[in-house]
């Protein structure tokens, strides 16, 4: 009786394990690489995106209704998406503003002032100021580690 049953020679065997493992591997691929490039891609975007804040031009200070604050961007070209400016006041409340109107975003090699008004749960004064640009990668938004912190001095 069973020497008519048949099964699958060593050589049948050892080949379809080597497919089944090359074609593990392709999905496998398939799946990581894209992600792996995104993170990339993401991480050397943050890399080359700076925004600077300019003292020494005496446009960031502290007035009476808020703050101005002067941000200026270099010769890096890179897709902006948003800026994220992060207020420290003496009261230890945080602000963070998020500007996202690309047309008023400072151009390669230039600056732009904005006016930050004291509202709502902020009333003490500003004493330092943070950015961090926001880039867009794709279809992706990616918010960078912060790229300058400066004290705000009082206008003159």
């Amino acid at each position: 009786m069973l020497k008519n049953k048949k099964a699958i020679s060593a050589l049948i065997a050892t080949v379809l394990l080597i497919l089944i493992t090359i074609a593990g591997v392709a999905i496998i691929a398939g799946a990581v690489i894209p992600m792996i490039t995104k993170i990339t891609q993401s991480g050397q975007a943050c890399t080359s995106a700076r925004l600077n804040i300019d003292t020494s031009a005496g446009f960031t200070c502290l007035n009476s209704t808020g703050v101005n604050v002067n941000i200026v961007r270099g010769p890096e070209d890179f897709d902006l998406a948003a800026i994220q400016l992060i207020i420290l006041d003496d009261t230890g409340t945080t602000k963070e503003i998020v500007m996202s109107d690309a047309s008023k975003f400072p151009g390669i090699n230039g600056g732009r002032v904005y006016t930050i008004l004291k509202s709502g749960n902020w009333t003490g004064n500003a004493t330092e100021v943070r950015v961090a640009p926001i880039v867009k990668v794709g279809n992706t938004k990616t918010t960078c580690d912060i790229s300058a912190k400066v004290s705000i001095p009082i206008c003159a």
